[in-house]
C-alpha cells in the first residue's frame, strides 16, 4: 500500500511533477477513517530525483475490492469499466458505481479541484485512479480527465478471411451481401469441412473458426462485433 500526503495546511510550497522523488520528508502519519494519510510538518524542498515512471497496475474492480487494502494510495488502472450515471456530468464530492462484470466499486469525486468536473460522464472507459477506502468501503478517484478515456466498442463485424485446406482458389467474400462462396476440390467430403475464419477486430463467429460443419447446404454464421450488434453470413 501506499500513504496519502495530506497537505490541508500548505506545509510544502516546493512545486513539484509528476514522477518527482522526494526524500527527508518529515510529519506524521495517522489513520483517517480507515485511510494511512502523512501530514508533513516542513517542506522538503527540492526534488531529489526526476522522470521516475509511475505504472499503474492493472486490475479487474473484483480484484480491487477483493484487496483494497494492498492498493490503497495507488495508482491503478480498470479496462472497460463502466459508468452507472454515463451522460450525466461529473459533480463534486459526489459518489458514481463504477461497473466491471458482477463487481461495483465507488468512484469517487474526492477532491474539489478536478479538471474533469461538469465533463460528461461516459458510459464505458479505461480508468486510472488512485484506490482508497472509506470507513471500510473500497472507492477511487482518479486524478485528472486523462486518467478516464471513453471505449468506443468496434462495431464492425465482417467476416475478412475464410479458408478451406480443400479449396481450389481464394474465397470470394462479398461484404454488401454478406456471403462468402469458395470452390473445393472435386470429389470433397463437404459434410465435414473445417474452416479457419477470421473476423472484425473484437468480433468473433458462430460457428467458430476451425468448427466442423456440413456444408451440403448453404451455412449461416453470425459474426458478433465487439458491441454487441451482430451480422449473418452465409
Amino acid at each position: 500500500a501506499g500513504i496519502e500526503i495530506d497537505d490541508y495546511n500548505g506545509i510544502i510550497t516546493t512545486s513539484y511533477n509528476i514522477g518527482d522523488g522526494i526524500t527527508g520528508i518529515v510529519g506524521t502519519i495517522l489513520d483517517y477513517n480507515g485511510m494511512l494519510q502523512f501530514t508533513p510538518k516542513e517542506d522538503p524542498g527540492t526534488a531529489t530525483s526526476t522522470g521516475n515512471q509511475i505504472v499503474p497496475i492493472d486490475l479487474t474492480v473484483g480484484e480491487f475490492l477483493a484487496n483494497s487494502d494492498a492498493y490503497e494510495s495507488r495508482i491503478i488502472k480498470f479496462t472497460k469499466a463502466t459508468f452507472v450515471d454515463a451522460g450525466n456530468t461529473f459533480q463534486n464530492g459526489k459518489n458514481y458505481n463504477l461497473v466491471q462484470g458482477d463487481d461495483t466499486t465507488i468512484f469517487r469525486t474526492q477532491y474539489y479541484d478536478l479538471d474533469y468536473i461538469n465533463t460528461v460522464i461516459p458510459e464505458l472507459a479505461d480508468v486510472t485512479a488512485i484506490g482508497y477506502a472509506y470507513r471500510s468501503t473500497p472507492e477511487v478517484v482518479s486524478r485528472f480527465l486523462a486518467d478516464i478515456v471513453e471505449v468506443i466498442l468496434n462495431s464492425e463485424k465482417d467476416i475478412l478471411t475464410f479458408v478451406l485446406t480443400e479449396q481450389t482458389g481464394d474465397a470470394v467474400i462479398n461484404a454488401t451481401d454478406h456471403t462468402v462462396d469458395i470452390e473445393v476440390v472435386e470429389g470433397t467430403n463437404v459434410t465435414t469441412l473445417s474452416p479457419q475464419i477470421t473476423v472484425s477486430a473484437g468480433a468473433s463467429v458462430d460457428p467458430e473458426s476451425g468448427t466442423q460443419v456440413d456444408f451440403t447446404n448453404p451455412v449461416t454464421y453470425t459474426a458478433t462485433a465487439e458491441d454487441g450488434t451482430t451480422q449473418e453470413w452465409t
